[in-house]
């Protein structure tokens, strides 16, 4: 487990870098472009964006960076919807009386291996997912800055895994430590 831990956190750092230099190559190119034709360098902020270098590179460029770009943002997706089925469909939902829970007058947040889950906390779980898909996409429709907040989380992957390797080494690779250990005769 410490090795894909490390593996995954330096893969993520070597894309991210990679990524970050797609948008300063994008800025190099646009520069370049309006000097050649008698026109002011381009500011900060107003080029750097990954559709227009891989349209600028051709069509195989273009849609290598659109499955780079599906792929990071799938891996993003599957863990947010399955954070939000969980939280909706055991957590809160936990709390309901629904048909076919056994558990009693206890209520409170499941876990997905217990036995008192139903089909109708699967359900909920899974219209969470839909309405976060839903209104997710028309938040990202009225709101095209909100992509920007990728760059952002994506740096912090960078900063993560330094930071928590040598907190989680002893953990990864001794899962389970006798906390009271006996001294040998």
């Amino acid at each position: 487990m410490l090795v894909s831990f490390l593996v995954g956190g330096c893969l993520a750092i070597v894309f991210i870098v990679l990524f970050s230099a797609v948008g300063i190559a994008d800025c190099y190119v646009k520069n370049e472009d309006n000097l050649a034709n008698g026109l002011p360098a381009i500011v900060a902020g107003k080029c750097g964006k990954p559709a227009d270098l891989g349209r600028a590179l051709g069509s195989a460029a273009f849609t290598w960076m659109n499955l780079v770009m599906m792929t990071s943002s799938m891996s993003t997706l599957d863990s947010t919807f399955t954070s939000v089925a969980k939280l909706a469909g055991l957590e809160f939902a936990g709390y309901l009386k629904l048909p076919g829970d056994t558990r009693g007058a206890r209520r409170g947040p499941m876990d997905a291996d217990n036995p008192s889950v139903t089909p109708l906390h699967i359900a909920i779980g899974r219209l969470a997912i839909l309405a976060l898909a839903v209104v997710g996409t028309l938040n990202l429709l009225s709101n095209t800055e909100a992509l920007s907040a990728t760059t952002v989380s994506g740096t912090m992957v960078m900063v993560r895994t330094p930071t928590l390797t040598p907190t989680l080494t002893p953990t990864l690779t001794n899962p389970d430590p006798d906390p009271d250990p006996k001294p040998q005769p």
